[in-house]
């Protein structure tokens, strides 16, 4: 009823301005015209604003840019401008949509694939770069809104629609109400939003990240820290940041939890959370979880586990002293997982009861908590008295003296959960820890029998391959294929005496197992002279990846620090971080994917370590404890990293983070709430960014969005604006459409020559294995009508994630590819279009001199084309132009002269001369390029690096565009190839059915 309610609101608001126009333009009542919208090129804006109004017209943009204005006009006020000498041309104001599809969902690799993230950990990350995005809008979200650094990086938002700025160096306001603006911003600056736990109305917390001891500290920052003790330690375990409940005990706070019970009684309002898993179903009394309370009978308020249900027991002065509620939840609440409880009661009375972050149960309990009793202590896991013993894990318990908001529940259920459940999230680029590194092997190589150590320490302990044919190089990694050795050929003694002397060690692996069932433990790493005697061994033993380390208080063989035996099942036939740490405290800690799993004692120090011990990867010296797999990063320091710093790695290296994590951003507004725009509003928004190009420092321009071609490239008045903005010095980037796979089907912007125009591949669910990825079936291929090959690249568009506001158009019309919170899944080339975007960001924070050609010029040198096995392309030049984009080699290319060659701008633009490219057409239907034999339309196969294009890109190059200008043997384009049904764009220039 509200979108019927609405849909009669927009219908009446439509039908009453067009009344009004139809009122100014002179319309009769009795007999009114359709008025339409119109775009006018003259000599100048002054003229053309005359000539409509000359005729009773009403003019609604001046496009300056263009010497054009937008006007709504009747049919017979818009003959009478085709006959105005000062009217150059009469041109229907067209339709775009952006350039999505919301059918396919999946991974979110883009940063890895086209090499990004090598260039973050260098610190190139579009630092200073503007990129103007002309689209749906923009909602502000954590991440985009502010710099790693906490810089504002939003410096605009243009809403080209109703001409006005909607904000301008001030807090960012939300203008999207279709959702493609915010994915593509996201895309370019940052695919995750930082999710803050709330902390209004904190009183204490508890994270039980200690690890030892008999202290559980309040970490709230609010008040004297109301800490808890621990009665008798050998009751309990502690777990990286949790602490297990194994034997009844008491943990309570030594003295009266006044801080809490003073806030509350303040404020009449409470919440209480709780992460946990329960060690059964079967607790009952209630077993007490979190408690303020003397014994089993007085209380102020009780969270605890009946059976498989939870309840709340709070006392208010309408209750007596047991402050008993009969508020239990529902039955089978209470199950063997981690779970998030969290119990609120406002000032009114109302009590709810979450779980996971939806409400499971509410009640009511009047009166206030004016007969709480102060002298009353805070415990966990039982009474008091000991009589209400609760079993489990906890991770997590935070009080508050105020009802949190459902907004605020799942807030921090979201805060939590998401790096838990989604760790393939990254909040933003940043740099690997580098502190106390002694070893670092990326696999960058890419052939040879060396790994090279590329830490940058003296002496580098670079690693032999034994068996070349027992590897295969990939992008970045290495994949062992058969048993082979791969070691040090000299000790390794500068690794030996850095750690002794720290008696701290770190060793993170990034590895893809080929299998769970290797066995022995099967070495990842290993600092050993055979299998019985070692230093330290990181290895595979089934599904369990296994630790042993020699100290002082271990043999030779050194101890089984982690096993299958207590961390089974964390093994995956996956990209996966492996981390283990060991602090000269004697602590050992294992991370996977950057969250801890586990931690134990071991004790000692290395002073018994082994001099002339060898480093070897994948293999034992004695060459019989072989591990498969591929191999993406190693790393060992002679420090223990902690959390922090392991997740730090851990988001280096990950692949999620925007490709210009840095760059600065002006949002355009030019579609409306359904993804569909107008030439006039995007021209309009064009003319905007150039004219604020300077004071914004607007380096790029991206357009991801596309119509159907209805004149030659030069008569089109949007890409006339388009043009205006290259030579203005702006690089713009246009998606190829998403109108394929037929030739002929790039769209309006992306038939402009001189921009760089991006197509669209997907990476068939298999992240960082570029060698099975494909060129995406809706991508659109040229060439286009004029001959031009186009899209010049290829870039990632299948898959993506990235922010989408939940209220927007594409949230409800696609709601099955929300991946978790606001993270949404999308492909098209527009994803490719924004991935591009960001890479000439990191391009021109690298160098700011280059020119748009200059960066067309080196896109296209350091792409790489798709080959099959034979070494011949797998796609047409038409489907995937230069290949596949390589944001590293694109900043660290040096090519020069080899874009647009043969093309004058300003001539185009001044319409004294018009440009035709290369492609031709055969009599038998396919298409080719002129001079260049063999690039002839065809199926694809597999992705793949190695192939050089010849003839300096000579495919790019135009010539003068004339009547007489023929194609091959007089062959024009195949038949039915027209421009849309009797389209008029001026009174002399028709839309032909044919070519010339």
């Amino acid at each position: 009823m509200i979108h019927k309610i609405q849909a009669f609101k927009n219908s009446f608001v439509a039908c009453f301005l067009l009344s009004f126009i139809m009122v100014l333009a002179g319309s009769s009542a009795a007999h009114p015209q359709n008025v339409s919208a119109y775009i006018l090129e003259s000599v100048s804006v002054e003229t053309a604003v005359t000539a409509v109004e000359q005729v009773g017209g009403v003019v609604t943009h001046e496009l300056g840019i263009i010497d054009s204005v937008g006007a709504q006009l009747t049919e017979d006020q818009a003959e009478r401008l085709r006959k105005n000498p000062n009217i150059l041309t009469v041109t229907a104001d067209p339709e775009l949509i952006v350039s999505s599809t919301g059918n396919v969902a999946g991974h979110n690799d883009f940063v890895q694939l086209t090499r990004a993230n090598r260039l973050h950990q260098q610190g190139i990350t579009g630092q200073d770069v503007t990129i103007a995005v002309i689209d749906t809008g923009y909602w502000p979200s954590n991440l985009t809104d502010m710099t790693d650094s906490g810089e504002t990086r939003v410096l605009a938002q243009y809403d080209a629609i109703n001409d006005r700025i909607d904000s301008w160096h001030s807090t960012p306001v939300s203008t999207d109400d279709n959702g493609h603006g915010a994915h593509i911003t996201s895309i370019l600056l940052g695919s995750r939003e930082v999710l803050n736990r709330p902390d209004n109305g904190l009183v204490a917390l508890y994270n039980f990240t200690e690890g030892e001891g008999d202290t559980i500290y309040d970490v709230s920052n609010v008040g004297v820290p109301l800490n808890l003790v621990i009665e008798d330690v050998d009751a309990v375990t502690w777990g990286e940041d949790s602490l297990e409940v194994n034997h009844q005990t008491r943990i309570y706070s030594p003295t009266s939890a006044t801080k809490i019970i003073n806030e509350c009684q303040s404020s009449n309002e409470l919440s209480i959370e709780a992460w946990i898993t329960p060690e059964n179903s079967s607790q009952s009394g209630p077993a007490r979880i979190v408690t303020l309370s003397e014994n089993s009978s007085n209380r102020n308020f009780t969270l605890g586990q009946e059976e498989d249900s939870f309840d709340i027991r709070v006392r208010t002065s309408e209750t007596n002293s047991n402050g008993i509620l009969n508020f239990p939840s529902n039955s089978g609440e209470a199950t063997t997982s981690l779970m998030q409880i969290i119990v609120t009661r406002d000032v009114d009375g109302l009590v709810h009861m979450y779980k996971d972050g939806r409400l499971i149960a509410t009640d009511s309990v009047g009166g206030d908590f004016s007969n709480w009793d102060n002298s009353f202590q805070l415990g966990l896991t039982n009474e008091l008295t000991s009589s209400r013993f609760w079993k489990g894990e906890y991770h997590m318990v935070a009080v508050y003296c105020q009802a949190l908001s459902e907004d605020e529940v799942v807030q921090s259920f979201q805060a939590i959960e998401s790096p838990m459940q989604n760790s393939q999230t990254a909040q933003v680029s940043m740099p690997r820890h580098e502190e106390g590194l002694v070893a670092l092997y990326d696999f960058e190589e890419g052939s040879g029998n060396i790994i090279h150590d590329v830490s940058g320490n003296e002496d580098p302990i670079d690693l032999t391959i034994a068996d070349e044919t027992a590897v295969t190089w990939g992008i970045s990694h290495l994949s062992i294929d058969s048993p082979t050795l791969i070691y040090s050929t000299e000790n390794v003694e500068r690794l030996s005496n850095r750690c002794q002397d720290s008696r701290e060690l770190t060793v993170e692996a990034w590895v893809n197992p080929e299998n769970l069932a290797q066995r022995g433990p099967a070495r990842i790493v290993t600092f050993s002279t055979n299998t019985s005697e070692r230093n330290f061994t990181l290895g595979q033993d089934s599904s369990a990846y296994h630790m042993r380390l020699r100290t002082t208080k271990t043999g030779s063989n050194g101890s089984n620090v982690f096993s299958r035996y207590n961390i089974n099942h964390t093994v995956a036939t996956e990209l996966t971080q492996v981390t283990y740490t060991h602090s000269a405290s004697g602590w050992d800690r294992i991370f996977v994917n950057g969250q801890p799993i586990r931690s134990n004692y071991t004790g000692g120090d290395f002073s018994n370590w082994q001099d002339g011990f060898q480093l070897s990867l994948a293999n034992e010296l004695t060459g019989n404890r072989a591990w498969l797999g591929e191999l993406h990063m190693v790393a060992i320091y002679c420090e223990a990293l902690d959390k922090s710093e392991v997740l730090q790695n851990f988001n280096a290296a990950s692949d999620t983070v925007g490709i210009s994590p840095e760059a600065n951003l002006v949002s355009v507004k030019a579609f409306n709430a359904s993804g569909a725009g107008r030439y006039m509003d995007v021209i309009r928004g064009i003319d905007w960014v150039v004219a604020n190009k300077d004071a914004l420092n607007i380096k790029v321009l991206n357009l991801s969005f596309s119509a159907g071609p209805q004149s030659h490239y030069w008569d089109d008045p949007l890409n006339q604006a388009v043009m205006r903005a290259w030579q203005a010095g702006i690089v713009v980037v246009a998606a190829a459409g998403n109108n394929g796979p037929d030739p002929m089907t790039v769209g309006v912007p992306g038939n402009v020559p001189y921009i760089i125009t991006v197509g669209a591949i997907s990476d068939n669910y298999t992240p960082l294995n570029p060698n099975d990825d494909f060129l995406a079936s809706f991508s659109s291929t040229g060439p286009t009508y004029e001959g031009f090959v186009k899209p010049d690249l290829v870039a990632p568009g299948g898959h993506i994630m990235g922010i989408l506001p939940k209220y927007a158009h594409l949230a409800h019309k696609y709601p099955q590819f929300f991946a978790s919170g606001n993270y949404f899944e999308m492909s098209g080339t527009s994803q490719a279009t924004a991935v591009t975007s960001g890479i000439i960001a990191l391009m021109l924070q690298d160098d700011p001199e280059l020119t748009p050609d200059d960066v067309k010029c080196r896109l296209l040198a350091s792409s790489n084309p798709a080959v099959n096995d034979k070494g011949q392309l797998a796609y047409s030049i038409f489907q995937q132009g230069a290949g596949l984009v390589n944001a590293y080699d694109a900043v660290n290319s040096e090519a020069s002269g080899c874009a647009n060659n043969g093309l004058d701008i300003d001539k185009d633009l001044a319409g004294v001369e018009h440009y035709g490219g290369l492609a031709n057409q055969t009599k038998d239907g396919t298409y080719h390029i002129l001079g260049m034999d063999g690039y002839a339309w065809s199926d694809g196969y597999a992705w793949s690096d190695g192939y050089a294009w010849s003839d300096g890109y000579a495919w790019s190059d135009g010539y003068a565009w004339s009547d007489g200008y023929a194609w091959s043997d007089g062959y024009a384009w195949s038949d039915g190839y027209a421009w849309s049904d009797g389209y008029v764009w001026s009174n002399a220039y028709m839309g032909i059915s044919n070519a010339p």
